[in-house]
């Protein structure tokens, strides 16, 4: 047993001592043919585990954590003082002023609804933070002018906000828009869009990464 230990690990320096606890551990192993299955499967899986923990790239953990809590339903701030959702069976409201009427627009008057005009971020010291919802999140590189930002809220009424930021500090956009599953399956569900500077003359005047990044990933009808 030492001599095949000393083979397996000729390359590397180990005390005698460390040897010689392996090789009797590796003894005992063999003696207990009694061990449980399931715990057989538990050390495999947990050899496993340390096995893809050593070429791990930490950095790339991080980034997918970030994405995966994009997508993450939020629910509304009990904080939260605003008009925000179904407001009457064809009237919705959203943050950035988004009013929605899915009954006749003829005979509807938007200017009498209050609406909700809180902007979806803000920049203060050179970094853009998300502010919706009462939140405060530093938001400055987890977006940028090809890479959006998304947010997905959830009223008390049950209608989705997906609230977009896209951009730098000094050049940011937001979409906004809303879903209210109680009205179907999509497309008609979507009830209403919205976006403020989501293209620009650095563009030409196209939509910027960004709000393609959004679109491609929540899957709204509009086209953009």
């Amino acid at each position: 047993m030492e001599k095949h230990l000393r083979e397996s690990f000729e390359n590397l320096t180990m005390p005698a001592d460390c040897e010689q606890r392996i090789a009797r551990a590796m003894e005992e192993k063999r003696r207990k043919t009694t061990r449980p299955v399931w715990a057989r499967a538990v050390a495999a899986a947990a050899a496993l585990v340390l096995v893809l923990l050593i070429g791990v790239n930490f950095e790339a953990v991080k980034v997918y954590a970030e994405e995966a809590l994009e997508h993450i339903i939020h629910t509304l701030n009990p904080e939260e003082t605003d008009i925000l959702g179904k407001v009457n069976e064809d009237v919705y409201i959203s943050y950035g002023g988004l009013v929605a009427y899915t009954g006749d627009e003829e005979t509807f008057d938007f200017e009498a609804v209050k609406s909700n005009d809180t902007l979806p971020a803000e920049v203060r010291d050179g970094r853009l933070y998300f502010i919706a919802n009462g939140e405060n999140i530093d938001i400055t590189d987890r977006c940028s002018m090809d890479t959006a930002y998304i947010y997905t809220l959830e009223d008390d009424g049950g209608v989705l906000h997906y609230i977009i930021v896209g951009g730098t500090p000094d050049n940011w956009g937001y979409q906004i828009f809303m879903n209210d599953p109680s009205r179907g399956e999509d497309p008609y569900s979507w009830v209403a869009g919205a976006a403020a500077n989501h293209c620009g003359e650095a563009s030409n005047w196209e939509p910027y990464g960004w709000v393609v990044d959004a679109k491609e990933r929540i899957g709204h009808p509009w086209p953009i």
